[in-house]
């Protein structure tokens, strides 16, 4: 028969409810969190009583039940933030062409007249390319961190399934489409 340690007994005593009072309320009135985490993990040492305490807290389902594997989300929000700041450095790139570059169309009077049917036309190709470059820059910028920031908020809150009902929404699903695809023409 394995015994318990009296010392982690002791810390997963005090510290556990402490713990689960904030994640689970019914379980610490009622006194079972610590005499079942004990039961379920007898531990020699330190080490194993703190990685069962962890275990075992990461195993209460949070936010209704539902479990989100936060690695994956974080490597999600981490991918959208890169392009985020991808768009941002196109859309400042985009406004600094525009701002230098002189918009003004030569009079037709001087000289030959083919060379200023070019320059107006490539003056205004020009112009739309860096303003639709600003545009679709900006629309996944701003669509992007606004994802992020909810989506973060949610889960930090422990909501999670508020964080899947909103990131699973179609809605959602289209406006994260076509911020990728505004990324794709800010290119």
């Amino acid at each position: 028969m394995v015994t318990t340690h009296p010392i982690c007994s002791s810390i997963v005593a005090k510290c556990l409810p402490r713990v689960a009072s904030s994640l689970l309320p019914s379980a610490i009135t009622t006194g079972v969190v610590a005499p079942a985490i004990m039961s379920r993990f007898p531990v020699k040492g330190m080490v194993d009583a703190a990685a069962a305490v962890k275990s075992s807290v990461q195993a209460i389902p949070r936010g209704g039940g539902t479990s989100v594997d936060l690695s994956r989300v974080g490597l999600e929000f981490s991918a959208m933030s890169s392009y985020a700041v991808v768009a941002s450095l196109l859309m400042g790139s985009g406004l600094y062409l525009f701002a230098i570059t002189p918009l003004t169309i030569p009079d037709p009077g001087k000289g030959p007249p083919q060379e200023s049917r070019i320059s107006k036309w490539a003056t205004a190709v020009f112009a739309i390319m860096v303003a639709l470059n600003i545009v679709t820059s900006l629309h996944t910028v701003l669509t992007l961190n606004v994802m992020s920031l909810y989506a973060n908020t949610a889960l930090g809150r422990g909501l999670d399934d508020a964080y899947l009902a909103f990131w699973e929404a179609p809605f959602i699903k289209n406006l994260r489409r076509s911020a990728f695809r505004s990324f794709l023409v800010a290119i």
